[in-house]
C-alpha cells in the first residue's frame, strides 16, 4: 500500500468543490502525475465559511464524525458487499454514484489503515458484484486517484456539473464512466 500520510482522514477536495462554485479556472485531473506532483495530506481539511479548519483523527477513533450521509453504511463503509474497509480500518470517504443510464452506479470507499496507508474499494451497486481493491492511491490537486494498471478511479469534482463524483478511465486516459454522487459522506 502507498503511504499517503500518517493521519489521513478527509479531503482537501471539499475546498476545491467550494472553490469551483466561484468562477475559478477549471482544473484538469492529472491521473498520471509524477511522484513529485502528488501531494500528501497530513490531516483532514474542510472548509467552513471563509476559514479552513484542520482536524486530525485516526482509524482507531471511537466514533468518527461524518459530514453527509450514505444509507446502509458505518465507519467501515457499506454494510453489505465488497465496498467495505478491513476490520480496524476507517472509511474516511463513502460515496454512492449513479450513471444516468440503465447501468448501475458505484459504491466507493476510501479506507485509512494504520501506518498511514490509504486504499480504495469500489463495486457496482448491484447484487453479486465482486468489486475491486486498489492499493495505489494518491491525492493530487484536490482529487483522490486510485491507479490500477492503466485504469484510474478518480474521486473529485465533475467539472461539467459542478458536483463531486467518480470518473473511471481506461488505457490512454479514455473516460469510461463519469458518475455523479447520489450520497456522499466524509470524516470531519
Amino acid at each position: 500500500m502507498k503511504k499517503i500520510a500518517p493521519m489521513v482522514c478527509g479531503l482537501a477536495l471539499l475546498a476545491s468543490v467550494a472553490a469551483c462554485g466561484s468562477n475559478d479556472e477549471a482544473r484538469p485531473v492529472n491521473a498520471n502525475a509524477t511522484s513529485s506532483e502528488r501531494t500528501t495530506v497530513p490531516s483532514v481539511v474542510t472548509e467552513t465559511s471563509t476559514e479552513t479548519t484542520t482536524v486530525t483523527a485516526s482509524p482507531s477513533s471511537a466514533s468518527p464524525h461524518y459530514v453527509g450521509h450514505v444509507d446502509n453504511t458505518d465507519s467501515r463503509g457499506f454494510l453489505s458487499g465488497p465496498a467495505r474497509c478491513d476490520r480496524g480500518d476507517l472509511a474516511f470517504l463513502v460515496m454512492r454514484t449513479e450513471t444516468g443510464t440503465s447501468k448501475p452506479g458505484s459504491r466507493v470507499v476510501l479506507c485509512h489503515a494504520g501506518g498511514g496507508e490509504v486504499y480504495y474499494r469500489g463495486a457496482r451497486d448491484k447484487r453479486g458484484d465482486k468489486g475491486i481493491t486498489v492499493e495505489d492511491v494518491f491525492h493530487t490537486r484536490g482529487d483522490w486517484v486510485a491507479q490500477n494498471g492503466e485504469h484510474h478511479y478518480v474521486i473529485g469534482l465533475l467539472e461539467d456539473i459542478g458536483k463531486v463524483g467518480l470518473t473511471i478511465s481506461g488505457p490512454g486516459n479514455v473516460v469510461l464512466s463519469e458518475e455523479p454522487e447520489v450520497e456522499y459522506a466524509y470524516v470531519k
